[in-house]
């Protein structure tokens, strides 16, 4: 989670090079991933037959996750280089890439609960989400505390950056 603070730190500065924040972007996730594999084993509770047929599923279901949190990285680096000079359009279309986001997050984890649902117990479908949940609100909430709220355009037009 450290990792994942840094990556903030880089893209919400104004100097950060976009080679840095990639390199952690992909830094980020390795340490991310890793840790869910871990949780995710021990939530779980999978039978040797049910890990079998859960980890190519999982393997998929990540990369498409890995496209949405490729959005929602996109979007922060979008917000990081407009702070400064925010105007209520630009905010508009960075909440409304947001809601996207979100959507589309939500869509995968149907479709995955589904495709989970079809070869393991429903209720260790629905743990899977709930884990997948609660370590994504986690991820979510570090990312929310680094973010400094956007400035209001008026504040911006008096030559102020908030407070």
């Amino acid at each position: 989670m450290k990792k994942l603070l840094f990556l903030l730190l880089l893209v919400c500065s104004a100097g950060a090079a976009q080679a840095q924040v990639e390199s952690a972007v992909e830094i980020m996730r390795s340490d991310v991933r890793t840790q869910k594999i871990q949780i995710l084993t021990q939530a779980m509770e999978f039978t040797s037959e049910e890990a079998a047929v859960f980890w190519p599923l999982y393997r998929e279901y990540d990369n498409a996750m890995s496209g949405v949190w490729d959005k929602r990285v996109a979007n922060i680096k979008e917000y990081a280089a407009n702070y400064e000079t925010m105007t209520d359009p630009v905010a508009r279309q960075i909440i409304e890439q947001a809601f996207a986001n979100d959507e589309a997050q939500l869509a995968v984890e149907r479709e995955y609960f589904e495709k989970i649902a079809e070869i393991l117990p429903v209720t260790k479908a629905a743990r899977f989400i709930q884990v997948e949940n609660q370590l994504n609100r986690m991820i979510e909430t570090q990312i929310g505390a680094q973010l400094p709220l956007v400035p209001d355009e008026a504040t911006m037009d008096a030559g102020g950056c908030g407070p």
